[in-house]
């Protein structure tokens, strides 16, 4: 009956790093949970937020070149996220907020622009929340 026992915990170690999607956990520390993604107007600037389970800092890319003007972020490895997959916004700068899951494990939240003017980007940070605001203000 031991050496039976053994066998199965082997087979059952092995099988935990075959299945895809299934990290183990010690390697729990590096997923990301998506909590919540909303939408902020303050003064003349509009940010999107998105709170976390723990520190990390998204790099936020602007895609204008084909229509709708559009600016998205990536956040990796991401574990879960139970939200909306879309935000209707319809403020002065911002249509709607998209948010989508990719099989590689990590979420895109897009964010729709209402027209291609020029803005500035930059990135605030709530700290005992781990809240990240991407801040997009009109030049």
């Amino acid at each position: 009956m031991g050496k039976l026992s053994g066998w199965c915990l082997q087979c059952a170690i092995v099988l935990a790093f075959l299945v895809p999607g299934t990290p183990v956990q010690a390697d729990e520390a590096k997923w990301l949970k998506l909590k919540d993604v909303t939408h902020e107007v303050r003064d003349e600037q509009e940010a999107v937020c998105v709170q976390l389970s723990r520190t990390f800092f998204p790099e936020a890319r602007v895609l204008t070149k084909e229509p709708p003007p559009r600016v998205f972020f990536d956040l990796k490895p991401v574990r879960s996220y139970s939200g909306k997959n879309r935000i209707e916004v319809d403020s002065g700068l911002v249509d709607t907020i998209r948010i989508g899951w990719h099989a590689e494990q990590f979420v895109r939240v897009v964010v729709d622009l209402k027209e291609d003017i020029p803005f500035e980007t930059s990135w605030r940070l709530s700290v005992p929340e781990n809240r990240y605001c991407l801040q997009l203000e009109p030049k």
